[in-house]
C-alpha cells in the first residue's frame, strides 16, 4: 500500500503577484505544490478555479515535507513579502 507524505505550509499571502510568482518557481524546480484558500474566520478549501481576492481570504502553498528546504531557500531569494501571516487587508 502507498502511503501519502505529509505536506507543510512554506508560503501564505493576500496578494495574486506573489502567489503566482512562488507557485511559478517551485514549479521550475519541479517541487509539488499543492494550494489552498485560506480566510480569517478559518475556512480552508481546494483552491477555486479563479481566485477570490478580498479582505479576510488569502492562499497558502504547500509542498511535501521532504521539499521543505529546498523550497524556504528558493522563496527566500524571490522579491516577494516574507511575512507568514498576511493581515485581514492584504
Amino acid at each position: 500500500m502507498e502511503t501519502q507524505e505529509q505536506t507543510i505550509v512554506v508560503y501564505r499571502t493576500g496578494k495574486v503577484y506573489q502567489f503566482d510568482m512562488v507557485v511559478g518557481a517551485l514549479q521550475t524546480k519541479n517541487i509539488p505544490v499543492f494550494t489552498r484558500e485560506e480566510t480569517s474566520g478559518g475556512l480552508n478549501l481546494a483552491l477555486p478555479a479563479t481566485l477570490t481576492a478580498g479582505p479576510g481570504t488569502w492562499w497558502s502553498i504547500r509542498v511535501p515535507v521532504s521539499c521543505q528546504k529546498q523550497a524556504q531557500e528558493l522563496i527566500d531569494q524571490l522579491p516577494c513579502d516574507k511575512g507568514f501571516n498576511p493581515a485581514v487587508w492584504d
